[in-house]
């Protein structure tokens, strides 16, 4: 008795190439919290020294934010590290 060989034969589906095309993000739903939002604020005067320390008057006047939830490991608990997160700028930085 002849043996034929076993020929396998392997296809990979292969998508036709296209050009890439911007998708609209998906819907939120309706029992998400709305987006939280920081203000930048405009630094007048002498401005901030880098070193650290947030004693400027400048740090004073600027919109601090707070109230952050994690992400993992408990997606929405409250953070388990204080932190705080303010933006400054001028003609030259942010």
């Amino acid at each position: 008795m002849r043996r034929w060989p076993l020929t396998v034969l392997l296809v990979t589906a292969v998508p036709p190439t296209s050009p890439l095309v911007a998708q609209s993000p998906p819907p939120v739903a309706a029992s998400a919290a709305p987006r939280k939002q920081v203000r930048a604020v405009r630094l007048e005067g002498t401005g901030i020294k880098l070193d650290g320390r947030l004693d400027d008057p400048a740090w004073g006047r600027a919109a601090w934010i707070t109230d952050f939830t994690q992400k993992m490991p408990h997606d929405g608990a409250p953070p388990t590290d204080s932190l705080g997160l303010a933006l400054l700028y001028d003609g030259d930085a942010i």
